[in-house]
């Protein structure tokens, strides 16, 4: 078999022959679109609320889960009276498939309004886990819940303090 070689210049010149026969091209527009999301929002939709309560003769610590809008006495003498009870509820709105990180503070100090004394609220707790993987929705609800401890002979007022949720968005 005898093999023969062919001048680059040759090759060329069939590569070319190739296209002789086409008579005409179309160039068609194509459709793209594309969607900017913000990385995620969060929102306090309800606040912490213990209610009206009556201070005892010893500390007491009354909790408000995050499973219930209820407050149970854990230790102590003081006596809810009633008043609006609710656990904070916070809604995130992200993209579907984010991972989230929630973190919670350790503890915060209430103080009475035009006055100067406090309590503490500690022990926040979440309900579901402190990181979530956003559904198809791209919306998940959660809820936070702490312990107040109630001086003994805590002097009568509203109580008002702020707490920061931080809700990390990856």
């Amino acid at each position: 078999m005898k093999s023969r070689a062919i001048p680059i210049f040759g090759r060329l010149a069939a590569l070319c022959a190739s296209f002789v026969g086409v008579q005409s091209a179309h160039a068609l527009p194509g459709d793209t679109q594309t969607q900017i999301v913000n990385p995620g929002l969060v929102t306090n939709a309800t606040s912490l609320d213990f209610g009206s309560v009556i201070a005892g003769s010893v500390q007491s610590r009354l909790r408000v889960p995050p499973t219930s809008d209820t407050v149970v006495v854990s230790a102590g003498n003081a006596l809810p009276v009633g008043g609006s009870v609710s656990r904070a509820r916070f809604d995130v709105v992200a993209a579907p498939l984010t991972l989230v990180f929630i973190n919670l503070p350790s503890n915060i100090q209430l103080t009475r309004v035009s006055g100067t004394d406090q309590m503490l609220l500690d022990q926040f707790q979440q309900s579901g886990l402190p990181f979530q993987i956003m559904g198809a929705s791209g919306q998940y609800s959660f809820y936070v819940g702490g312990r107040l401890r109630v001086n003994p002979s805590q002097a009568a007022g509203l109580y008002q303090g702020n707490f920061t949720v931080t809700v990390n968005f990856l």
